[in-house]
């Protein structure tokens, strides 16, 4: 019984070390994937131009969202005379 934990052990370290430090597995591809795409010039102004227009888009919902907020809590407090 010990020797089939340890088997089924060994069994899944091999395999997570295999994945993690073979030259081809999807960490290594990842890395290289990586340092290419950010020596590459247009592709770094695309990513900063996609998050600066991601961190814009959620600026103006979130200010939608409290004019919606501020608007109902205030039609509320006028509903029941606070206001």
């Amino acid at each position: 019984m010990q020797l089939n934990k340890l088997y089924f052990s060994g069994i899944i370290f091999y395999t997570v070390g295999s994945e993690l430090f073979s030259s081809s597995g999807p960490n290594a591809v990842y890395s290289a994937a990586f340092k290419k795409c950010t020596s590459n010039q247009k592709v770094m102004l695309i990513v900063i131009v996609v998050d600066k227009t991601r961190f814009l888009f959620k600026s103006l919902i979130f200010k939608l969202h409290a004019r919606i907020i501020y608007t109902v809590i205030v039609a509320y407090l006028k509903d029941f005379k606070f206001l």
